[in-house]
């Protein structure tokens, strides 16, 4: 078998400024919060070297040494997430019209049949839980001091 392949550490220094970022706040995320947040799934070198790569590429942007996305990245992703969802939108009506059509008919029948035995189960079960509360009885243990 071939060895799996973990996220990248770039996907990991996203992931770790998407969980730890302060809504409303301009600093962004430090290093050290990156750092420990991927912990012993990357070596500190190697998180720094993917961090100035990707300040480079201009998929975040470094305030002091605190790190955010830029808007560039924000507004890259935000059009993946709406294309993404138009084309579930688009296979959501699709499907539905054609097994909606189909499935009624034999979902009724199944229905009513699983309705009266869960029903008959459940009643049994019921009368069996307060024979067994009523049976309980009440002995006071006194103790010495």
């Amino acid at each position: 078998m071939a060895p799996t392949k973990g996220p990248t550490i770039a996907e990991l220094i996203g992931e770790a400024i998407e969980n730890l970022r302060v809504k409303g706040s301009s600093k962004g995320v430090s290093r050290t919060a990156i750092k420990n947040y991927i912990g012993d799934r990357s070596t500190p070198a190697r998180i720094n070297l993917s961090l100035k790569r990707m300040v480079t590429k201009e998929e975040l942007v470094q305030v002091r040494d605190s790190f955010k996305f830029s808007p560039k990245h924000i507004a890259a992703e935000k059009k993946k997430v709406a294309s993404a969802e138009k084309k579930k939108k688009e296979k959501a009506t699709a499907k539905p019209k054609k097994t909606a059509a189909a499935k009624p008919k034999k979902t009724t029948a199944s229905k009513k049949k699983k309705a009266t035995k869960p029903k008959k189960a459940s009643s049994t079960k019921k009368a069996g839980t307060k024979k067994a509360g009523t049976k309980k009885s009440t002995t006071k243990r006194t103790t010495k001091k």
